[in-house]
């Protein structure tokens, strides 16, 4: 009893060990982490082997068995997570600094040379004009910039109570892009 009292207690440690290495794989997308999963889920594998032959009663070989399945359906979601946080880093790296940059540099763009008109400031309506669009390319800049601090917000935390405010953020810039097309 006290030998499967050891083993249990030793796959119980590695289980939380394999679910810190997963939360910080998902965190950070770091293959040190994931690797870290791995080596853990291999030692409960062995440790379930090793529990299968230590159990004294029938209800202990099938909790056992029951800790191998639940291991196995463990690494079957975490092997389903790491694409997908590959396809999410992926897309931070490619799209969502390299597009946000470039749409916050061509922003800047249009507020320069809307600014010019406005110092130049000889026709009325050109002015006019001018101070719309540099308007709304502030603003479209300025949501942009928040919406982009939101999702790092968000993926700091992985609290979805930034999503809102990234979302509203989103919303507001397109409408302020819409402004400058018309």
């Amino acid at each position: 009893v006290a030998r499967c009292n050891n083993v249990l207690g030793r796959i119980q440690g590695n289980m939380l060990e394999a679910r810190v290495s997963a939360m910080k794989y998902v965190a950070s997308g770091k293959q040190a982490s994931a690797d870290e999963f791995n080596k853990r889920l291999n030692s409960i594998h062995e440790l379930v082997t090793e529990a299968a032959g230590v159990v004294s009663n029938a209800q202990d070989e099938q909790q056992i068995e029951k800790i191998g399945k639940t291991i196995d359906a463990y690494a079957q979601a975490f092997g389903q997570i790491v694409p997908l946080v590959t396809e999410r880093n992926q897309l931070l790296a490619d799209v969502f600094r390299v597009e946000g940059a470039t749409a916050l540099d061509e922003l800047t763009k249009v507020i320069e040379s809307s600014d010019e008109v406005l110092r130049a400031g000889t026709d009325l309506q050109q002015t006019k004009i001018a101070g719309e669009v540099s308007f709304n390319s502030s603003e479209a800049a300025k949501h942009l910039l928040d919406a982009r601090l939101g999702i790092m917000s968000y993926f700091t935390d992985f609290n979805e109570k930034h999503l809102p405010g990234v979302k509203a953020n989103l919303e507001e810039m397109v409408e302020h892009l819409e402004r400058l097309k018309s």
